[in-house]
């Protein structure tokens, strides 16, 4: 059927071995077991410091409770307008300098 070596057979010995002292001795866990609390402790160092770096300012948390401006939209180039206009949609696509625009009373789709 299969024929094995007996080099295989030597290193699968070896790795049982490995395995023994890995899951018998208290050192080398205790030493496993201090790996991952580095592993862990670095993780959140790393964590922290881009939660630090994206975390809202003190004035983005304060517009939150603020209200949008009443009756309102935004039209083309980004000028305000009341509600007596018909705003119209604009969306840039990326990767181009293309910008689409559909004024409501045109009936025309996008």
């Amino acid at each position: 059927m299969f024929a094995v070596s007996a080099a295989f057979l030597a290193a699968i010995r070896h790795l049982r071995t490995l395995l023994s002292i890995i899951l018998t001795n208290s050192e080398v866990r205790k030493l496993l077991s201090d790996f991952s609390v580095i592993g862990v402790d670095l993780l959140y160092k790393q964590a922290t410091h881009l939660a630090q770096k994206i975390a809202p300012t003190d004035e983005e948390l304060r517009n939150v409770d603020r209200s949008a401006p009443h009756q309102e939209f935004v039209t083309e180039g980004g000028r305000p307008v009341g509600p007596e206009q018909s705003p119209v949609p604009e969306l840039s696509v990326d990767g181009t300098s293309k910008t689409l625009r559909l004024h409501p009373e045109s009936g025309r789709q996008w």
